[in-house]
């Protein structure tokens, strides 16, 4: 498995995926009311929450069963299988069953449409995080970024039919949205069960040992989502305006320009970590992390200055309101990339109780911080909680990374002469080679 091509094609596709999600964000912005836009993202925020909660580490454990442990592909893609479909026909029930209750406590008035289009969508954000996971864990990343592309693609051509050319506002970019993941996922599906095959057997003994893998990165991973998502609903709750979770969305979205990086670099890292040593893993985890922090720190700089200018000519002037809160976010941003390079190795290594510890702790300083700070300085407030408790994720995986590895900080976190030699090694070859062709 080579990590240098597969992080590549990773953030390849991230940077396609970035403008095509822009212009999608644009699309849906300008094509719909400041509430209908609030709206829209606690849909997506909570589709995205009910599928967190109902993913148990599954995708996690498939990565380690199939890249440490080894056990027959098919084995691994058939309870994956039977896990998501139990999962989500689960999850879906109750959630239709509690509609009152949780759209009284956490979606405010949102419409009865679209809670039950985010409702649907969870088992297919399910399928997705399974088999993207397994998709890489095969080495096949190509079919993962196909799928990435073609979602991107899908989902800014439905909007444009929908949202300009038939004008069917909130409803029809709800639909579209979910029908166009659907198509990619279930292609992606697919070809995995194509290459591995898949047995009508239930495998208990699969099932049970990724399960039991998939509980350690389950409260991670339960606890990094409503770490990402829980100011959005506590927004609604405390100010009771769609038009701020709105303003929020639209400042959350633009500091996310910033996980493009740490996002290809860990999806790439994490199945090649699992087939190191724990020494060698460490290694390549704080080279990661180095040219990560770097990397994204230039990009926040130069984010911060194009977000006054950025923010009203993509949007509209009617968010101009959301610049201070991606000034705070962004920062935040640059902190949450640390604890997303660190916390691979320890999944990768089976220590996921120190992302557990870190993620829990976290949230709930990022809660309180909350209560206290929305009230009185709204979003604005909800920015810095997330700046504040992301930065403390930070120093504990930091800290600890540091103290199990025995590698010290600045190995660990500062770009040095040698990261520079090591991209002047790579590129002046490939630069006088185009040189040479021109000639």
């Amino acid at each position: 498995m080579r990590f240098l091509r597969n992080t590549l094609s990773v953030l390849i596709t991230s940077m396609i995926g970035v403008p095509l999600g822009l212009l999608t964000s644009i699309v849906l912005t300008r094509s719909v009311s400041v509430d209908d836009r609030g709206y829209y993202a606690l849909a997506v925020t909570f589709a995205g929450a009910l599928a967190t909660l109902a993913q148990f580490g599954i995708g996690d454990a498939c990565v380690y069963r199939v890249r440490r442990i080894g056990p027959p592909p098919e084995r691994v893609a058939t309870a994956g299988l039977v896990l998501v479909t139990a999962i989500g026909a689960a999850v879906c029930g109750l959630a239709l069953s509690s509609q009152p209750w949780i759209v009284d406590r956490f979606l405010g008035s949102i419409p009865n449409f679209a809670y039950y289009v985010a409702v649907a969508w969870v088992p297919l954000q399910l399928l997705q995080v399974y088999f993207t996971n397994f998709a890489r864990a095969l080495d096949r990343f190509s079919w993962a970024n196909y799928a990435a592309i073609a979602t991107s693609v899908g989902t800014l051509t439905a909007f444009l039919v929908v949202l300009v050319g038939l004008q069917l506002g909130l409803p029809g970019a709800l639909v579209a949205v979910v029908a166009v993941n659907g198509i990619a996922i279930g292609c992606l599906v697919a070809a995995i069960l194509q290459e591995t095959g898949c047995s009508l057997r239930i495998d208990l003994p699969e099932i049970k040992a990724s399960l039991r893998f998939g509980m350690r990165s389950y409260l991670q991973g339960l606890a990094g989502q409503a770490h990402e998502r829980v100011d959005v609903f506590m927004i609604a709750f405390f100010l009771h305006d769609p038009q701020q979770v709105g303003l929020y969305a639209i400042a959350v979205s633009t500091s996310l320009i910033l996980k493009l990086i740490p996002e290809s670099i860990g999806k790439g890292l994490l199945p090649k970590l699992a087939g190191m040593t724990d020494d060698d893993g460490a290694h390549l985890t704080a080279i990661a992390n180095r040219h990560t922090l770097a990397w994204t720190t230039l990009g926040a700089l130069g984010l911060v200055v194009a977000a006054p200018f950025l923010l009203p000519f993509l949007y509209g002037s009617e968010y101009r309101p959301s610049i201070p809160v991606a000034w705070v976010l962004i920062p935040a941003t640059v902190f949450l990339t640390v604890y997303r390079v660190f916390s691979r190795y320890f999944t990768a290594i089976g220590r996921q109780r120190v992302n557990v510890l870190s993620q829990i702790s976290s949230v709930f300083l990022n809660v309180g911080l909350n209560i206290w700070l929305i009230p009185t300085y709204g979003i604005v407030g909800a920015a810095i909680a997330s700046l504040i408790s992301y930065a403390y994720e930070a120093l504990v995986v930091g800290a600890v990374f540091m103290r199990m590895s025995r590698i010290g900080f600045r190995r660990a976190f500062v770009f040095n002469s040698a990261d520079v030699g090591e991209y002047r090694k790579r590129l002046v070859p490939l630069l006088s080679s185009r040189e040479s062709g021109n000639a």
